[in-house]
């Protein structure tokens, strides 16, 4: 049987997940929720962010229930999962709320602003015997992942240099450009960077020290971050983030991992997006599971719903920690 979704908030993400729903068969996308009525008109679809929205196919967004107050919209019974595609600083609010009300969350990352409104969201989560499941999509791209378990089989040798990058123009077309008020998104380090913060903490765990370096360009807040991770056993990790370029700057996600015996570099503007460089002199083009990180992670979660079974490739508290560890950047460049 279809979870039945309740889809909160349809901006650019919330679009994204829309149109994932639209085209899977485990999932049967049942209300939407706006506080803008605007956005609830299909004249809405076409506006986008940085990664083009998915083809919604025979879906029918006409038939969909919709609603600019929460509170009849979490009245229905029949939801199961509200999918929860709001600015970062009102995931809290809302999070408690669904479970308040018994349904599972699949929330946008990242989980809070601060770890005393993601201790809260566990919490609630933990209170209703329901499941609380933060989209850090990259841990499902299809280069991530690959990457992850070449690393665990040390399918290369060990990792010696991790080096990480997340370029992209300045997002400006979030409500009220809630995503680039320090206060409402956390500016380019909670926003844009924790990405790769995150999957830096899925490969190598928490580090024991982060050091990092900020600038401003394009707002009066953190529009450009680089940080080193220190780990005993990688000598080299850092990431650096960036939405301080104007928009005719095209988006980038890439990462290059030098190991013992080859060097793997991934781009998305490449093709092909990933090659392995070996010593023996060979290049190496890794084949790679189907779809993006955002179809991927809500297939994921669906099936932890309908198996009953916690998330484990991204618990409640490792977002947490990720949070702190972009925390600790943000301190580490302050002080």
């Amino acid at each position: 049987m279809a979870i039945k979704v309740g889809l909160l908030g349809l901006g650019f993400m919330g679009k994204m997940h829309m149109s994932i729903y639209a085209n899977n068969k485990n999932a049967e996308l049942v209300a939407i929720c706006d506080s803008t009525a605007e956005n609830l008109t299909k004249e809405s679809l076409s506006r986008g962010g940085n990664i083009e929205i998915g083809d919604v196919g025979d879906f029918d967004f006409d038939s969909v229930p919709k609603y600019t107050s929460f509170d009849e919209f979490i009245k229905r019974e029949d939801l199961d999962l509200i999918d929860i595609c709001l600015p970062t600083y009102l995931h809290c609010e809302y999070s408690v709320k669904a479970f308040e009300n018994g349904k599972h969350v699949i929330c946008e990352k990242p989980i809070a602003l601060d770890l005393d409104q993601a201790d809260k969201m566990i919490a609630a989560a933990d209170k209703a015997g329901k499941s609380l499941f933060i989209g850090h999509c990259i841990r499902f791209w299809p280069e991530y992942a690959w990457l992850k378990e070449a690393l665990a089989e040390k399918r290369y040798g060990a990792a010696k240099s991790a080096m990480f990058r997340r370029m992209s123009p300045l997002p400006v077309t979030s409500w009220d450009n809630w995503s680039i008020d320090s206060k409402l998104g956390g500016d380019a380090a909670l926003d844009l960077h924790i990405h790769d913060t995150d999957f830096v903490n899925y490969l190598f765990g928490k580090p024991s020290d982060v050091y990092a370096r900020t600038a401003s360009i394009m707002t009066s807040g953190l529009d450009i971050i680089s940080t080193q991770y220190l780990y005993d056993d990688v000598p080299v990790v850092l990431a650096v983030g960036s939405w301080g370029s104007p928009g005719s700057y095209p988006f980038e996600m890439a990462y290059t991992i030098l190991c013992e015996e080859a060097t793997i570099e991934y781009s998305c503007c490449n093709s092909p997006t990933l090659s392995v460089y070996k010593k023996d002199g060979s290049t190496e083009n890794p084949a790679l599971a189907p779809g993006d990180g955002y179809a991927r992670e809500i297939e994921y979660f669906l099936g932890c719903i309908r198996d009953g079974c916690k998330p484990a490739i991204i618990t409640p508290e490792s977002a947490r920690d990720s949070l702190e560890i972009v925390l600790n950047e943000i301190e580490s460049a302050q002080g």
